[in-house]
């Protein structure tokens, strides 16, 4: 798993920059060109970019992070527009919390209690559940989608603040 940076901005290096850049707008940006290359010559295809509901919502020190995802949900967006006359459709999944801590410590077990407490769901998701979105959007009942983020993201992004929390 791959964990999200928490700098304060005046900590933010180039270095750091690169890195999330690196990870989160050219590695994609390369596999999709690559993709796409393959799809148009067969006839089109679906390409699915894994972005983050912090592309939408920032992380609190998560700044490189959320930029690049952020960058991520634009070029989905943009690519969409140019691969359509090529019958690629291209869409993101952004998801929030994901239960991809199972193996940490029973010492954990209260953080994740009280962070999933956070989530409208009152959950986190699971990685099938973001399996079970990518399938949906690589299917013919997705034909006519495209250009979209879907965030599976148990509620998270339609709310001002924690459940229960007075504004």
């Amino acid at each position: 798993m791959r964990r999200i940076c928490r700098v304060h901005f005046f900590e933010l290096d180039e270095a750091l920059l690169d890195n999330e850049l690196d990870s989160n707008i050219r590695g994609p940006f390369v596999c999709a060109y690559r993709a796409a290359t393959v799809m148009r010559d067969s006839g089109g295809g679906n390409i699915i970019n894994i972005s983050s509901v912090g592309g939408l919502r920032a992380h609190w020190r998560g700044l490189p992070y959320d930029v690049t995802k952020g960058a991520l949900d634009a070029m989905t967006r943009a690519m969409s527009l140019e691969l359509a006359e090529h019958g690629i459709r291209v869409n993101g999944i952004a998801p929030g919390p994901i239960d991809t801590w199972k193996r940490l410590p029973a010492k954990y077990s209260k953080w994740r209690e009280a962070a999933s407490q956070r989530v409208p769901l009152a959950r986190f998701g699971t990685p099938l559940e973001i399996g079970s979105a990518v399938a949906f959007l690589a299917s013919s009942d997705a034909a006519c989608i495209t250009g979209q983020t879907i965030y599976v993201d148990g509620g998270i992004t339609t709310q001002l603040g924690p459940r229960g929390q007075p504004i």
